[in-house]
């Protein structure tokens, strides 16, 4: 399971490379929301890990930008809730499962928490033993 913020950069890491079959991948992620009639989200997420053979450290940005995020260096906007991810390999960037291998790599839950948690003082209750 993947668990990302709103409106702040994510790192997640993941064990993709092992099971991938090009030499140098880049990493497709489609996020598709539980929620009716949601789009699929998909960003092209860059791996900047240090080990790329044994892990790979991907960095997220969840953002709500005038114009968009730019899907190319990692930017997204997810709404709050579960979903399902699915990692595709790809020889170039892009933005279209077609033109991936088209295998899953990694497949799996996620769930995007508002952040920071919205914090209500009517609610403080004091409790004394």
């Amino acid at each position: 399971m993947i668990l990302l913020s709103k409106n702040t950069t994510n790192i997640v890491a993941l064990t993709l490379t092992e099971k991938s079959q090009l030499a140098s991948p880049y990493w497709i992620i489609e996020f598709k929301p539980d929620l009716l009639d949601a789009p699929a989200h998909i960003v092209v997420a860059p791996d900047d890990s240090p080990f790329p053979r044994r892990w790979n450290r991907l960095t997220l940005i969840d953002t709500d930008v005038t114009g968009g995020p730019d899907p190319f260096v990692g930017e997204i906007d997810l709404p709050t809730g579960w979903g399902t991810y699915r990692v595709y390999e790809s020889m170039i960037p892009t933005v279209d499962i077609q033109q991936t291998t088209e295998r899953i790599i990694e497949e799996g839950k996620y769930y995007v928490e508002e952040f920071p948690i919205p914090f209500n003082t009517n609610q403080i209750t004091n409790v004394y033993l």
